[in-house]
Order: C-alpha cells, then sequence, then structure tokens
C-alpha cells in the first residue's frame, strides 16, 4: 500500500510540473498571438510569400517575406490530412511531410475537420505534446530520485514556443 501511495503522489507532482510548463507556454502563445499578430492564429505557422497558399486558405493567411518555414506545410496537412482536398500540390515536399502526419491529423482530430478550428487546434496539439514530454520526463527522474520540477527543462530544451518568434520578418495579411 505504501509503495502505491508513493507512486500516486509522484504522479500528482509530475503532473503539476507538467501545468507549470504548459501553463506560461500557453499564456504566452495566446498573447504573442493577441498582441503581435492581431490575433490572427496562423502567425506561427510562419506562411512565405513565395510558396502558393490553398485559396481556401489564403484568405486569413499571415505572411512573412521569403519562403517561410516548415510550419506553414504542416498547417495544410492539418486542414486536409487525407489529402483529399488537393493540398498535397501545396506542399514543398509531399512524400516527406505525409509521412510526419500525427500532430497534423490530431489537430484536424481535434478541430472535427472545421477549417475554423484548425490553426488553434494545431497550436493546442503542440501544448499537450509539450505537457507530455514534460509529464513523462518527470516521472523518469522522480523515479530514480531526482527532483520531478527537473521536468521543466523538457520545455525549454524543447523550444517550446519557439515558432512564435518572428525570424526577424514583419508578416502581413493576404
Amino acid at each position: 500500500m505504501r509503495g502505491s501511495t508513493r507512486s500516486s503522489s509522484g504522479r500528482g507532482a509530475c503532473i503539476l510540473v507538467a501545468i507549470a510548463a504548459i501553463l506560461p507556454v500557453s499564456v504566452w502563445t495566446v498573447a504573442r498571438i493577441q498582441y503581435a499578430f492581431g490575433g490572427n492564429w496562423t502567425a506561427p505557422f510562419t506562411t512565405g510569400t513565395v510558396s502558393p497558399v490553398p485559396p481556401e486558405l489564403a484568405g486569413g493567411t499571415y505572411h512573412v517575406e521569403g519562403t517561410g518555414y516548415d510550419g506553414q506545410f504542416y498547417r495544410y496537412l492539418a486542414h486536409d490530412p487525407f489529402l483529399r482536398r488537393g493540398y498535397a500540390r501545396y506542399l514543398d515536399s509531399p512524400q516527406l511531410r505525409a509521412r510526419r502526419l500525427l500532430v497534423p491529423a490530431l489537430a484536424w482530430l481535434f478541430a472535427s475537420g472545421r477549417d475554423e478550428w484548425i490553426d488553434k487546434a494545431y497550436i493546442a496539439v503542440e501544448m499537450l505534446f509539450v505537457g507530455l514530454g514534460v509529464y513523462w520526463c518527470a516521472r523518469l527522474l522522480a523515479g530514480r530520485g531526482r527532483p520531478a520540477a527537473w521536468g521543466l527543462d523538457v520545455a525549454r530544451q524543447a523550444g517550446a514556443g519557439v515558432g512564435l518568434h518572428d525570424h526577424g520578418h514583419h508578416g502581413h495579411r493576404h
């Protein structure tokens, strides 16, 4: 019985550590989107002006000058995870991107396939994975007699929120 009490309290501490990681990252993410990007939830995907955007998504997409970053292609995949809408032609490397479908597919699933919710759901899925990484790292550390709080380092190492950095570009809506 004693072992199970210790184990459950260890889980509780690890859950608190995960929440302590997710909460500030989530608040920062929402604040940055609201204030730096005018509330445009497509900004973290860093869509460049060089590549075409699927017409259904183009209207509200936040753009940066240049080629943009990988996030733009995973965003398209989240909006078309089964490649039925023809968004594969907007991917720089469809075979490569389609092999990395977990996060885009979960975003689509969490959003019930509704385009207007997918971008927010994608970011929520990323936060969920940050939390899971911190939780499991904290569990591993606690199981080895180390402070569970050291699991917070996962959020720092994972670059949580790094996608929200503007990379020196000034973006705009198209």
